[in-house]
């Protein structure tokens, strides 16, 4: 009840999903997708809370059916952070220039820290 009525994600969004079978490549090719398309949104100056908080679902998603990512991953753990305050805020309202900026420095420092964590697979 938590998680759905104070974070808003399904707990299918927030924890690995081991019921279907992970297309690898394919997965981390939609993480790196989902990961870009974040940071994009927000070198265009896309602040409104509904449409990174679409972007960065999508990320989560995709990120925990990512094979062989612990839960306690920096990178899950920032996305779920974000995740969490753009669900405390209403659709209609924007963050702010320094939470935009906060935002695209994690979301690039866990790109970096994804990517790296692939050739150790």
């Amino acid at each position: 009840m938590r998680r759905l009525l104070q974070e808003g994600v399904p707990a299918t969004v927030l924890h690995q999903d081991h019921s279907a079978t992970n297309n690898t490549q394919m997965v981390v090719a939609e993480t790196v997708t989902n990961f870009i398309t974040v940071i994009d949104s927000l070198k265009l100056n896309i602040r409104t809370v509904d449409e990174l908080t679409i972007a960065m679902v999508d990320l989560m998603a995709s990120l925990n059916r990512t094979a062989g990512m612990p839960d306690d991953f920096a990178p899950k753990l920032k996305v779920h952070q974000w995740v969490s305050l753009l669900n405390s805020m209403a659709a209609t309202d924007e963050i702010s220039e320094d939470q935009a900026r906060q935002l695209e420095l994690d979301m690039n420092t866990s790109y970096s820290t994804y990517f790296a964590s692939l050739n150790k697979q």
